[in-house]
């Protein structure tokens, strides 16, 4: 995973990257086992096919929030 630090054109990016080497764990390793139902079957997926998938989730509850929103009104 990449993570992307955008700066102000004030801040000064050694001072920055010297106070996130002084405050976090830049370079850490940690292993994660994303199983998840995708079509109603557990499935080991990577975490950016389980963000589409949550992602997916989301757009059709909306969905059936508003139809449903719609109905009553």
């Amino acid at each position: 995973m990449r993570m992307v630090v955008e700066l102000s054109r004030d801040a000064n990016p050694e001072t920055v990257l010297a106070e996130l080497q002084r405050r976090t764990a830049l370079q850490s390793n940690y292993v994660a086992i994303l199983l998840a139902l995708v079509h109603d079957a557990p499935l080991q997926i990577s975490l950016r096919q389980l963000l589409k998938e949550f992602l997916d989730y989301r757009e059709i509850k909306v969905n059936r929030c508003t139809r449903h929103a719609l109905k009553r009104a």
